[in-house]
């Protein structure tokens, strides 16, 4: 028995120093998973391809794609970290580069896409997508912009943080292709015509819901607004891709006359961001709508395109700096 009792803790002693040691290194030239990991690549012009659109793991995204099945299509871009409906995920392969998405909280849709690129990003883009237009955002920051008419795609490069440069992409409607694009067929129509043609597009706001965005803002600007500009009341609006040089949208606004049909619809042209786009969209409005007249509008200098409705009545918003372009089927004052 006592023989027995030595040869068992022997045996147990042998197997537990043979769990607990080191493993033994036999000269194969054996390494851990880390060490074997391939390296990743440096960037190259080749990763953004030839026309403007989302690169890398975003390309099989697409606009206000919903958040479900936009996981279903890159499920390693929706690793949600600690900020609900943002999502930042590294390139496995290639060095620099990450990729971030948004989803939007009310409609749960995609709202933004971008790339995290190394300092040598911007000028790789230029390669791929040539020389782009240097224009700037609200703030003087310098940005770069590309686009593609025909996918209806838009990008701009900006400096991101350190050397980083980031890479935002945007879906945007070309403003030549607003102007032609009917809005004034529209002027007569119910809002459940609205609702049937813009389905995707329309926004509709109740008394309610505008009194509290009005109180919201006011409580920010610390003013009571419904004192000031009156009570807010429901409305409907258009929320299109942005133009050119827009930022978010191009909001398609709109006026009711008392029996329920469209009297108005009104729209911002932006050109801030970059410049020669004043003069390049004011010769868009004059090849769509001819030569304007010299009038006033609401107090503000403006020009009348046309000698019949529907009306066109364009000022120049220096504040906001953007072409105001007013389609009316009634004749200003």
């Amino acid at each position: 028995m006592k023989l027995r009792t030595i040869v068992l803790v022997s045996l147990l002693a042998a197997c537990g120093s043979k769990k607990e040691g080191p493993p033994a290194d036999h000269g194969s030239g054996s390494a851990s998973a880390a060490e074997t990991k391939p390296a990743k690549k440096p960037l190259t012009a080749d990763f953004f391809g030839k026309a403007v659109a989302p690169p890398g793991a975003l390309a099989p995204l697409k606009w206000n794609m919903p958040a479900a099945d936009a996981a279903k299509a890159a499920p390693a871009l929706f690793k949600m970290g600690d900020k609900p409906g943002y999502s930042l995920a590294e390139d496995p392969a290639i060095d620099g580069v990450s990729y971030g998405v948004e989803i939007d909280k009310d409609t749960k849709k995609i709202s933004r896409l971008s790339v995290q690129l190394p300092a040598a990003g911007k000028d790789l883009v230029a390669k791929a997508w040539g020389a782009g237009k240097d224009a700037k955002d609200s703030i003087g920051k310098p940005r770069t912009f590309w686009f593609d008419p025909q996918a209806k795609w838009r990008a701009y490069a900006e400096q991101g943080f350190g050397d980083d440069v980031n890479l935002e992409l945007r879906p945007y409607v070309p403003a030549a292709e607003l102007l032609d694009s009917g809005l004034e067929a529209n002027l007569g129509k119910t809002v459940a015509d609205l609702r049937a043609k813009y389905p995707d597009t329309i926004v509709e706001r109740s008394d309610a819901q505008a009194a509290a965005d009005q109180k919201a803002v006011g409580d920010f600007a610390g003013k009571d607004l419904s004192k000031e500009v009156g009570a807010a009341k429901a409305d409907v609006r258009l929320d299109f891709p942005p133009t050119e040089w827009g930022e978010f949208w191009t909001r398609i606004q709109t006026d009711w006359t008392d029996d329920g049909k469209l009297d108005d619809v009104w729209f911002d042209l932006p050109y801030e961001a970059y410049q020669p786009a004043k003069m390049e969209i004011y010769s868009l409005i004059e090849k769509k709508y001819g030569t304007g007249k010299p009038v006033k509008y609401l107090g503000e200098d403006a020009l009348l395109f046309g000698t019949k409705a529907p009306w066109v009545i364009v000022t120049d918003d220096t504040i906001g700096k953007a072409w105001n372009v007013r389609l009316s089927s009634t004749k200003p004052d």
